[in-house]
């Protein structure tokens, strides 16, 4: 599931490449955990978030939280 959407950053620094490894690992694991507690709150699947959206929602907080502003993906 990793491979899909994996971050991409050429560099030849393997603690660069390996802190987006984990971010990835991070990001995989805490979409699985999301879509188990959707579906234990009975959740309907078409409402829970694919894993794209919920790592762009991810990346949206994060960037509201540090203030930089963001454009809507959705256009």
């Amino acid at each position: 599931m990793m491979s899909c959407y994996r971050m991409s950053v050429r560099t030849k620094k393997w603690t660069t490449r390996m802190l987006m490894h984990f971010t990835d690992l991070a990001l995989a694991n805490s979409w699985l955990l999301y879509r188990q507690d959707e579906q234990e709150n009975g959740t309907p699947r078409k409402a829970t978030m694919k894993f794209l959206e919920f790592r762009m929602e991810v990346a949206q907080v994060f960037l509201s939280k540090n203030g930089i502003p963001h454009e809507d993906a959705s256009i």
